[in-house]
């Protein structure tokens, strides 16, 4: 039994000591998220994040891209603005054929959800240590 304590006690130990920091793929910097309630009832949510990519994995798989799900029927997407800041201090800003406005997944096959969009934003100048920023507004 004390074997087995003794085991348990070094891989937490182990497992304290390593950081997850040096193996992140990304950062966040900022993200922001707001809701104000206007006069007439209708709500916006703006939404603003910046992400710095650490890794090939973190821009190939993880943050290459963002999936903005809105319904068509009482909400409008509003893209406030979409760019990147590249390793060397330059300025990619994200062109138009960037924004992709695609059916969910899952409302393939189901009739009553086909109000639904999805907004696949694309990011573009991607590379190991990108600044990734990207600000838009659904009102409903």
């Amino acid at each position: 039994m004390k074997n087995i304590l003794l085991i348990i006690f070094c891989l937490s130990l182990a497992n304290i000591t390593f950081s997850q920091n040096e193996n992140t793929d990304a950062e966040y910097l900022k993200i922001v998220k707001e809701y104000t309630l206007n006069e007439d009832g209708s709500v916006d949510y703006n939404f603003f994040k910046s992400i710095k990519l650490l890794s090939h994995f973190s821009f190939h798989r993880l943050y290459g891209e963002t999936f903005i799900i809105y319904n068509t029927d009482y909400q409008k997407l509003k893209i406030n603005s979409a760019f990147t800041i590249m390793a060397d201090g330059k300025k990619v800003v994200t062109p138009k054929n960037a924004f992709n406005e695609v059916l969910p997944r899952f409302s393939t096959n189901a009739p009553s959800f086909n109000n639904i969009r999805e907004m696949v934003v694309t990011h573009t100048g991607l590379e190991i240590g990108t600044i990734i920023n990207l600000d838009y507004t659904i009102s409903s």
